[in-house]
């Protein structure tokens, strides 16, 4: 895959407190800056296992907020994840996953399990390295696992001085059906499933 478009940063430098005043490297009002980004990923999936490796921001920016002073950069990140499918018993599967992340300077790397229950709940545990442990759990509504209802809870463990203590997520998500070849592939929406 692979993806175009406009990076925006904006930055209000009335929310700022300045230790001394006059600082050339702090204007007044918001400043937002444009910028293009190009990203591209591949993913290899076979029966048991899977394997990626992507990069964001391949079109190196900078963002300078209204001085030649300082800048903001946004650099290439780039990401190598891959994760098996263990299955235990005939309604457990059990899926580890690893996920290193590094922009050529430093690196994170990122890791956990997620237990499947007849393919229909999942939960899930992960660890950022530094940063925070993940609970995750998920429901899939539909027998063909189309419609997904999921969830996420970050404990920060590091850094928490510079952070709120903890965040949560929630999605719901829905996953249109593989194109089929020389057919018309019929595409129902869930509000019309039931």
């Amino acid at each position: 895959g692979a993806s175009a478009g406009l990076y925006r940063e904006s930055l209000n430098f009335n929310l700022l407190r300045p230790d001394q005043s006059g600082d050339p490297l702090i204007g007044s009002g918001v400043v937002a800056e444009s910028q293009p980004d190009v990203n591209v990923g591949l993913r290899y999936e076979a029966t048991g296992y899977y394997v990626g490796l992507s990069a964001n921001h391949l079109v190196p920016s900078k963002y300078r907020f209204g001085t030649d002073l300082g800048n903001s950069p946004l650099k290439p990140v780039y990401y190598l994840n891959g994760g098996l499918t263990l299955e235990i018993g005939y309604l457990l599967e059990v899926q580890p996953f690893a996920l290193i992340k590094t922009d050529l300077a430093s690196f994170s790397a990122e890791g956990g399990a997620m237990a499947t229950y007849n393919k229909r709940y999942w939960a899930g545990l992960s660890y950022r390295s530094q940063d925070a442990a993940i609970i995750m759990l998920g429901v899939n509504m539909l027998s063909d696992q189309s419609l997904r209802l999921s969830g996420a809870f970050d404990f920060v463990v590091g850094g928490a001085s510079a952070k709120s203590p903890s965040s949560y997520e929630v999605m719901l998500s829905y996953q249109l059906p593989a194109p089929k070849l020389g057919k018309k592939t019929i595409v129902r929406t869930p509000r019309f499933r039931f």
